[in-house]
């Protein structure tokens, strides 16, 4: 018999891999599979056949018994099991049974609810057979309170995203039965405990089934709850459901109300919110958002986690606040301000500090070049010379006229304009000014390669400087100290430096400029 293509080869295949591979798949199931390949309007009974089939294979039944019983009994007792995969053979039994999705959802609802009260001691539960999820006295669950996000997904996935919905809509109804009926205050701790862990599961529901609607009634649903939890002193469930849920920036309300009762400690040391770069970052952003004045819990969050990149950023942002704040005061070695500069210089190197202790190169130069120019005002107080908080005309000015090359270079490196500034402050101070002190300072720091070099030849011809004139001379110094000996040889010859080409190709041991050719 042909063939005949369908929407369920790929099923067909996963489904053979998991017989063969679970060790079960007799004769009987591989002609059925077989069969079930080459049927098109047969094809759903087969596949009906073949999920009790298996069924029956994994809880060692009949065929005929898992026929006959409940299709609800059978689905628990499959979960009950500890066989490999079980949730992928449940989910089958449930697709190729055509059991509804709203019995389904009661199903799991009734599970998970009465799980959750005898976990926490409302109910008594009764002995079920053998499986690798127990809580109390070895009892067996299917919903496992110790391990509830991961049991909960693994149980989700059997449903369809409208089951989804179902089942949210369900447990939210048997979260506020438990509440309506255990009112007595001997299970408080218990019903809180269960009414904080149903409201994250169906979040999980709605989020599975990414309804936008049910998501905000969960968060509604919670600020309520943050409330009812803060009255009762239940801080560690409000840590829970705030890590259950994990919408941190929606959900500042949590870190509010831990603050108001003075539970700042109780946010840092909650169970694994180490472990939630998510968690940190939010809490982080509420204190510069809500509390920028405090800045010693901002300082404890960033310490408890290690954050050293966000404590160089609180740094540097202070720095530069108190940076803006002198810049209309008069730079003179008086009152307070030499103080105050040496405290903002050791801010910006703390922030360094910090940024290199979380591999952040960028931030450390950035944070250092600042330091050094707070440092350099500092020490031209006494000449009221201010470099600080310049704009950009006067800080080119101060780069081209100073005739201290480090202090030049530190202004150059604090307003980002070493390449475009330092070449013209050489030329000023070397070629026009002779200042050859300054060209030794100069190459201690930075190479006279071919850029440069091929700069100040163009302003030498701008300038219309005779070869012969001081400034000819100064010039074929500097080039004489170049790193690039081709680069200096060209300037030369095309500037008629003669005597500076031939000292040049003098030097030259490599004889590479003997044989050169402009």
């Amino acid at each position: 018999i042909e063939r005949i293509p369908t929407e369920y080869n790929m099923y067909e295949r996963r489904s053979s891999v998991l017989v063969s591979g679970a060790g079960e798949a007799d004769e009987l199931v591989l002609k059925l599979e077989n069969l079930a390949s080459h049927c098109h309007l047969g094809q759903r009974c087969c596949r009906q056949i073949i999920a009790n089939l298996r069924a029956a294979q994994v809880l060692g039944l009949s065929y005929e018994s898992v026929c006959l019983q409940e299709e609800l009994d059978t689905i628990k007792s499959l979960l009950l099991t500890g066989v490999h995969m079980k949730y992928t053979i449940v989910k089958e039994f449930i697709q190729h049974n055509h059991t509804t999705e709203a019995a389904v959802a009661e199903f799991l609802c009734r599970t998970i609810v009465e799980t959750l009260k005898t976990h926490h001691g409302l109910t008594q539960h009764s002995p079920n057979q053998p499986s690798n999820n127990a809580v109390d006295n070895g009892l067996i669950v299917i919903y496992n309170p110790g391990d509830s996000r991961d049991s909960f997904q693994m149980l989700l996935r059997l449903c369809r995203s409208a089951s989804n919905t179902i089942l949210a809509e369900m447990l939210l109804d048997a979260a506020q039965d438990i509440v309506n009926k255990f009112t007595e205050s001997q299970h408080q701790g218990a019903v809180v405990a269960i009414e904080v862990e149903l409201l994250i599961r169906v979040h999980d529901c709605y989020s599975a089934s990414c309804h936008v609607e049910g998501i905000a009634a969960v968060l509604k649903k919670a600020n309520y709850l943050t409330g009812k939890l803060a009255a009762c002193g239940e801080f560690p469930q409000m840590m829970t459901l705030l890590t259950g849920i994990g919408r941190y920036d929606d959900m500042t309300y949590v870190f509010e109300a831990m603050l108001q009762c003075d539970q700042f400690e109780a946010i840092l040391f909650g169970k694994s919110v180490e472990k939630v770069k998510e968690f940190r970052l939010a809490l982080l952003q509420y204190l510069r958002r809500y509390h920028p004045e405090d800045k010693d819990k901002y300082t404890m969050v960033c310490l408890h986690f290690s954050l050293y990149r966000e404590i160089g950023e609180m740094l540097e942002r202070t720095a530069n606040k108190e940076l803006e704040c002198i810049k209309h005061i008069t730079m003179e070695p008086s009152g307070e301000l030499p103080d105050r500069l040496k405290d903002l210089a050791q801010v910006y190197i703390d922030a360094a500090q910090n940024y290199r202790e979380d591999g952040c190169g960028s931030r450390v130069q950035k944070v250092l070049r600042q330091a050094r120019l707070v440092a350099l005002q500092i020490h031209l107080l006494n000449s009221r010379v201010t470099v600080l908080n310049l704009d950009k005309d006067a800080s080119k000015k101060f780069i081209r006229n100073c005739s201290n090359f480090n202090q030049a270079l530190a202004v150059a490196e604090a307003y980002d304009m070493v390449n475009t500034e330092l070449s013209a402050a050489l030329y000023h101070n070397v070629i026009e000014g002779g200042d050859l002190k300054y060209l030794e300072d100069y190459k201690q720091q930075i190479h006279l390669d071919k850029s440069i070099v091929t700069d100040l030849q163009k302003r030498f011809k701008l300038d219309r400087l005779a070869p012969s004139s001081q400034a000819g001379s100064n010039f074929s110094k500097l080039l004489l100290c170049s790193d690039d000996m081709v680069a200096a040889y060209t300037a030369a010859v095309g500037l008629n430096l003669t005597e500076c080409a031939k000292q040049l190709v003098e030097k030259d041991t490599s004889k590479y400029l003997s044989d050169y050719k402009l």
